[in-house]
């Protein structure tokens, strides 16, 4: 890890507290098989090809600086004291999606936006802020070099790709970042949804945050289903949102979109519902011994929402999408529970 010595007012934190081992980072990187690497997702494809087609400008003062190991300047703004600022490299920001306990997610507009925006900075432009990454301190006052990004996934995932169109070597390139510490996962919490003030979180984001914030895992299936069961009633129905979006991997962005929200808005509706409604619907959530039947639920979810929404469009035409979708995947869920099904008024 790349680090120097951070005197900015809102670092908070001296860089002698940080325990920054390497070889640890690496290793915990590697066995999670996680990752910001764009070429990772599909998703971006369509953005590779906008990036090939329009190219960067200032491309000659990117590769210079990236040869002369002097790649913040590039694409960033001199701090006072720029000698001192913290660093970490693109690499290890990238690999920092392992150490995530909730899933966060990457929106190609948002990406897009970054880099052919405004003031996007494959327009010659700079980076605006920081990437903002938070470490965390145990009771004995000990920092976990693990650290999240809470600020500027997309900002990432736009830089990476820059580099990647230029054919640099992107993962050992260093970019100054600002740092937060934290003292448990409320005040991380809190942190990640100030963090996001300026642009508007997604229903997912949202979602997922109030299952961290009751200690559900949502970064992977097996770290989620150990965990779901802390869920309470008000969290159920983000949950089962959360089960079907790990069971459509593979699926496109905007399937996996639409599914979260008519899941979610379908699942409420039997969590909010009649008391037989209710016990079946948090039970399944709830239940120790319930795990295999929520997966096997979500994942008939995924596989019938292509029809869920052409029954949907049948029964409620006069009604929106986000109405009549979730109603009708309610009516689904309850025949799949053996409950009886949710009536409407229209």
């Amino acid at each position: 890890m790349t680090v120097t010595n951070v005197t900015t007012p809102d670092s908070g934190f001296s860089p002698d507290d940080l325990p920054l081992n390497e070889d640890q980072l690496e290793v915990a990187n590697v066995s999670q098989g996680k990752s910001y690497d764009p070429m990772l997702n599909p998703e971006l494809d369509e953005l590779r090809a906008m990036i090939a087609d329009r190219g960067v400008k200032g491309e000659s003062r990117i590769r210079e600086a990236a040869n002369k190991k002097s790649f913040p300047l590039a694409l960033q703004f001199e701090q006072v004291n720029q000698k001192n600022v913290f660093e970490l490299t693109l690499g290890e920001l990238a690999a920092s999606r392992a150490h995530e306990k909730g899933q966060q997610f990457i929106n190609p507009e948002d990406v897009r936006r970054v880099l052919y925006g405004t003031a996007g900075i494959a327009k010659d432009n700079k980076l605006c802020n920081e990437i903002q990454v938070c470490f965390f301190k145990d009771l004995a006052g000990e920092l976990d070099p693990a650290f999240i990004i809470t600020q500027g996934r997309h900002r990432l995932t736009g830089v990476i790709m820059i580099l990647q169109s230029l054919g640099v070597k992107w993962e050992k390139q260093t970019i100054a970042v600002s740092t937060k510490i934290v003292n448990s996962d409320q005040e991380f919490e809190q942190l990640i949804r100030l963090s996001n003030v300026s642009r508007k979180m997604s229903g997912a984001e949202i979602r997922n945050f109030k299952l961290d914030g009751k200690g559900v895992i949502t970064a992977d299936a097996e770290g989620f289903y150990r965990t779901v069961r802390l869920c309470r009633k008000a969290e159920c129905a983000a949950a089962f949102a959360a089960a079907c979006n790990f069971e459509a991997e593979g699926k496109p962005l905007d399937f996996r979109n639409k599914l979260r929200g008519y899941a979610a808005g379908g699942y409420s509706k039997l969590v909010n519902g009649t008391v037989e409604q209710r016990a079946v619907a948090i039970g399944l959530i709830r239940e120790e011994d319930n795990t295999h039947g929520l997966q096997e639920l979500a994942k008939g979810a995924v596989e019938s929402l292509v029809k869920i929404i052409e029954d949907a469009k049948i029964a409620s035409p006069d009604l929106y999408d986000h109405l009549r979708v979730p109603r009708q995947m309610s009516v689904y869920l309850a025949g799949q529970l053996g409950v009886a099904a949710p009536t409407f008024d229209k």
